[in-house]
């Protein structure tokens, strides 16, 4: 079996439970989301929950 990276890409939305189930037991998942300029403040509340599935270890 090959280790293939998977990105997702949550354009702003939330990581759902479909789609936390869809990736789970992937080692090389790569979280990207974003945040607007006009929210930046909000950057780090958007991030610890990603920072914290991805440290369970998906």
């Amino acid at each position: 079996m090959v280790d293939v990276p998977v990105l997702i890409n949550l354009g702003g939305s939330a990581l759902t439970e479909d789609v936390q189930t869809a990736v789970a037991g992937y080692d090389q998942l790569l979280i990207q989301t974003n945040v607007d300029d006009s929210a930046h403040a909000a950057a780090p509340a958007v991030a610890r929950p990603l920072l914290a599935y991805r440290a369970r270890g998906s």
